[in-house]
């Protein structure tokens, strides 16, 4: 199974008032992951991704995803066995 969300953010948003987008997935393995910024977008726009309020992408608590202009890809192999 494959899952998209576009998640758009104004330039006012601050990280105190950070945006919370919800994914809901079925049990599986997450495969892939992609988070692609569009052109003009600088890296000041970042992204955690969290499953049942644990951050687990990047690893390391509280570090961010961070990019303008380019997709960050990685393969992974992370089971789901309880759905949100």
């Amino acid at each position: 199974m494959f899952y998209e969300a576009a998640i758009t953010t104004s330039a006012s948003t601050t990280e105190a008032a950070a945006l919370f987008t919800t994914l809901r997935i079925d049990k599986g393995i997450i495969h892939q992951v992609e988070i692609m910024y569009p052109p003009g977008v600088d890296a000041s726009t970042s992204v955690q991704i969290y499953f049942h309020g644990n951050q687990i992408f990047p690893t390391n608590s509280n570090a961010n995803f961070a990019s303008g202009g380019e997709t960050i890809s990685f393969r992974e192999f992370y089971p789901v066995e309880t759905a949100p």
